[in-house]
């Protein structure tokens, strides 16, 4: 049976991509296009391997340039993620090192994101060393403490490891800054990661409370220490013994002038009320 084939191949060439106006088969009509379009599909990927290899060759030691910024390794990080496959851990090392921004450690963040789908897509799941975790959270924290904090908080999906020594950094930092909320909120990231303080964190937490003049939120953290069975250091302990001290007498004070307050509100009712019956008295007329 023979019949006109005007069919188009999509996907092939525009050279090889042409109507067939002759009178063929309809099985060698067919053919004809599974060829063109599997040659088609040879050229595109001969393409994308030369665009691969150029990209490679070009950027294979971008790290050498230290002009090249967070964002611009970045992009090239990406580029190679796309066109090449899977790369080796120092190219996001090379991103994180350049982070000077809360919005460069953004974008670290991301290559980092795309790094670790990378690796799940390979069912590589033991995820990045906590040594190369500790830089890429350190080299945030100084940039950034709530952003280290969203790192910590994204550990699991970013495929990192961290432990105390990244937990001190964001302490120290946030105790500068005056900033007492990060340290709760590192703290409470702390016990949700499974990771234990120990003796040098907890003292770290402590002299930020009282650096920040908030003894009393230091004495709370040491119950919760003692509670958990963390030691803390004896010149320590001596001065949350001082300071339990000062906030017993406190509000003892507070107790004492709320009834004082207390007690002269009353009086004064009492002075009102007797006041009032006074004036309410009948005057008794006299001839």
């Amino acid at each position: 049976m023979l019949r006109r084939c005007s069919r188009l191949c999509s996907g092939a060439a525009p050279a090889l991509c042409r109507p067939v106006l002759t009178a063929v088969p309809e099985q060698s009509c067919q053919q004809q296009c599974s060829q063109y379009a599997a040659l088609a599909a040879q050229q595109n990927s001969s393409s994308a391997d030369e665009a691969a290899q150029e990209l490679h060759r070009a950027t294979r030691f971008w790290w050498h340039d230290e002009n090249i910024t967070a964002r611009e390794g970045a992009k090239i990080v990406k580029q190679r993620l796309n066109l090449i496959g899977p790369q080796k851990a120092p190219h996001l090392m090379e991103v994180v090192r350049r982070v000077k921004t809360p919005e460069d450690a953004e974008v670290a963040m991301e290559v980092a994101r795309q790094y670790a789908l990378q690796r799940a897509h390979r069912q590589q799941h033991d995820g990045l060393s906590p040594n190369m975790s500790y830089i890429i959270l350190k080299s945030i924290t100084k940039v950034s403490v709530d952003k280290a904090l969203d790192v910590i908080k994204s550990s699991r999906e970013l495929a990192l490891t961290f432990e105390r020594r990244g937990f001190r950094d964001i302490i120290v930092r946030a105790s500068k800054a005056g900033d007492l909320p990060a340290i709760r909120r590192a703290f409470q990231l702390l016990t949700a990661t499974g990771v234990r303080p120990n003796t040098d964190l907890a003292y770290c937490i402590l002299r930020a409370c009282f650096d920040n003049k908030r003894p009393d939120v230091a004495v709370g953290y040491a119950r919760e220490f003692e509670a958990n069975g963390v030691q803390i250091r004896p010149a320590m302990k001596e001065m949350l013994r001082k300071a339990e001290a000062d906030l017993q007498q406190k509000r003892q004070a507070a107790l004492q002038e709320k009834a004082a307050q207390a007690k002269a509100s009353a009086q004064s009712a009492d002075e009102q009320r007797e006041e009032a019956s006074s004036e309410q008295e009948p005057v008794t007329k006299t001839e």
